[in-house]
């Protein structure tokens, strides 16, 4: 790459760098003054005032203003950057994704309505050709998907990094500074393999958040939003697979997801979290990656330098697999800073604690083998400090009483910071009977939802209306102490709330 071009990246860098910090303060406060903010709830939402969420769309602003100049600056100097078919799709896709995202920040979406808008953006892209990757490389071997399943990949794909980036966005300034550490390592990347295209718009990109960031760092005056997240997800999701093309429609497959690999395992685990434990994927919790670092009694400057440290080695490792040429260092260095996360309990390792209980009992299933005792029992601690072991053994004595077969105890409380989950089956690797017979109840305090009860029993001698009334004792008496557990965590939650807000972080 000429010194030109290097000079224009700069150039770029700079300029919306600049932008990014004049035009964020005034779309901040015009988003204020016309209520696009995100207000506290006493639930989840605990800061002390509404705080602006137009970030994002300064961010989009800015990059869409550093791509015409991009186009402007191939005339002046040696820097062969025009506005392509390929480009063109991706700043009309940008467009539509942001816009999507604004209006879910401004009214509100539906989840299945906010999905067709992604797929609408993502197909800008990936239709006219300009982005379709129709063959895989997996250290050295190659894997050909075709025309179909490599739409299906690059859909996959982009859905995945837009809302993988979107879930981490929960916390001040975590995702623009891992976003400012992914652009950086593209341009790098991009430098030392003369890809221009990708080297430009992460130049820009990376210009556009460190602006941001000057109002998004701990105590943050403004929000990213759906905008936001969404379209940096969109962005990076773009330059992942084009940064990584070894070929004409082939990409490498562990530098990609390396260079993702926090967004992504926070996502995965989820959704593992969510599906093991019978609840729906939309379920809101505080299981994400930057909610178990803070109650790991990390301050919140302490885990953006911890974050910012994990992406130093993933960035270093995709480095090295550049330039020797060999995809594994990438994913030795994604694999040391997932196992590094499970091993020290910071997170991950109460999801794989019931992904391991779900493939136990599956086997069990598959080889109809019984536990000595005849039972299974599991008791995970998703979140939190609350005991809740002795309504547990109360619910299981109660359900061996009434000669359940299945018991189930889910409590998700996030404004509380608890989230525990149990399950009780009387006889490990028992298919469910046709008859069986199965009720499902919320448990509440103070008229909010914070768990459910899930019983399976079998028809016995006993009346169905007896065993209803016998269920209704068990649960009134699980609310009553649920909500002895959660007033005096409520208590707790008050004072923890408004310390953080004391001393600003």
């Amino acid at each position: 790459m000429s010194d030109e071009s290097k000079l224009a990246l700069l150039l770029l860098f700079g300029f919306s760098a600049v932008c990014s910090l004049i035009l964020v303060p005034i779309i901040r406060d015009t988003a204020h003054r016309i209520g696009l903010v995100d207000a506290p709830d006493g639930r989840r939402k605990h800061q002390s005032k509404p705080i602006p969420r137009a970030g994002g769309l300064a961010i989009l602003l800015v990059s869409l203003l550093g791509i015409a100049l991009a186009s402007t600056l191939s005339n002046w100097l040696d820097f062969d950057f025009q506005m392509t078919g390929r480009l063109f799709s991706l700043v009309l896709g940008s467009i539509l994704i942001g816009l999507v995202g604004l209006l879910d920040d401004w009214r509100g979406m539906r989840g299945r309505h906010k999905l067709l808008g992604q797929i609408a953006a993502i197909s800008i892209l990936v239709f006219p050709g300009k982005m379709l990757i129709s063959e895989l490389n997996f250290l050295g071997t190659s894997i050909d998907l075709g025309m179909t399943a490599g739409v299906v990949f690059t859909f996959f794909w982009m859905l995945g990094a837009i809302n993988a980036l979107n879930l981490i966005d929960g916390m001040d300034g975590l995702l623009g500074s891992i976003s400012f550490m992914y652009c950086l390592t593209f341009v790098t990347m991009s430098l030392m393999l003369g890809n221009l295209y990708v080297a430009v718009i992460a130049s820009i990109l990376a210009g556009s958040v460190i602006g941001f960031l000057r109002y998004n760092l701990p105590p943050a005056t403004v929000y990213l939003g759906d905008c936001g997240s969404m379209v940096l997800g969109y962005f990076l999701g773009a330059m992942a697979i084009q940064g990584s093309i070894k070929g004409p429609a082939v990409a490498t497959v562990c530098i990609p997801i390396a260079l993702l690999i926090l967004p992504i395992f926070d996502t995965t685990a989820a959704i593992l979290r969510r599906k093991l434990t019978g609840r729906s994927i939309y379920t809101t919790d505080r299981g994400h990656l930057h909610h178990c670092l803070q109650k790991s009694g990390l301050s919140r400057q302490s885990i953006l330098l911890l974050v910012g440290g994990m992406m130093l080695i993933v960035a270093s490792g995709v480095l090295a697999s550049v330039y020797w040429k060999n995809e594994l260092f990438a994913l030795i260095a994604a694999m040391a800073v997932t196992a590094s996360l499970v091993m020290t309990r910071l997170f991950g390792h109460a999801e794989l604690h019931l992904l391991k209980s779900r493939v136990r009992a599956i086997v069990t299933s598959i080889l109809k083998v019984k536990s000595e005792n005849h039972e299974n029992e599991l008791q995970v601690r998703l979140q939190g400090t609350a005991d809740w072991n002795d309504i547990w053994l109360e619910l299981v004595s109660a359900a061996r009483t009434m000669n359940l077969q299945k018991l189930w105890l889910d409590v998700n409380a996030p404004a509380l910071h608890e989230s525990y989950h149990a399950r009780w089956d009387r006889a490990a690797g028992q298919q469910e009977n046709p008859s069986d017979w199965k009720a499902e109840i919320p448990l509440f305090y103070e008229g909010h939802a914070i768990g459910r009860l899930t019983v399976v029993g079998q028809p016995d001698t006993e009346t169905m209306w007896d065993k209803l009334a016998t269920l209704a004792r068990m649960v009134e008496h699980t609310e009553r102490c649920l909500t002895t557990v959660t007033r005096q965590l409520g208590e707790e939650a008050v004072a923890v709330n408004v310390q953080e807000e004391t001393i600003g972080i």
